[in-house]
């Protein structure tokens, strides 16, 4: 049986003055994309100049018909919760949740009133982006 959705998602946290390497040393927590203010980007429209932003990635994904990273008691929310004020003491002034769903067939998403509480109660924002398998 070939999988009908995957899921994959990325928190992504930024900031004028942000610090990816500070929240890792101070929370344990390990970004799988970072860069540091003044930082020369490597690629992208930042290639060969000084990033002007700190910004660091926590990947996170699921496949299969149960797949449900906007659970309210998603895991990832359970990181940023905790680590909420090591986040801003950092620099932090941006939280998204970015979610890519790719699909095979209908796609539906519904987000509960639990899950936007508590996107609210965490002032993150939620992006979601859907592609056809």
């Amino acid at each position: 049986m070939s999988k009908t959705i995957e899921i994959e998602g990325y928190c992504r946290l930024w900031g004028d003055q942000f610090s990816p390497m500070v929240v890792e040393e101070e929370t344990g927590i390990h970004f799988d994309y970072k860069n540091e203010p003044g930082e020369i980007g490597k690629t992208g429209r930042y290639k060969g100049v000084a990033i002007p932003c700190g910004s660091g990635e926590i990947a996170f994904s699921e496949t299969g018909a149960s797949a449900d990273l906007l659970s309210p008691d998603a895991p990832i929310l359970e990181i940023i919760e905790k680590h909420q004020s090591s986040f801003s003491a950092a620099g932090a002034t941006e939280i998204v949740l970015i979610i890519n769903v790719f699909y095979k067939g209908q796609c539906n998403i519904e987000q509960s009133h639990k899950l936007l509480k508590r996107l609210a109660m965490l002032k993150v924002d939620l992006s979601i982006s859907c592609q056809q398998l």
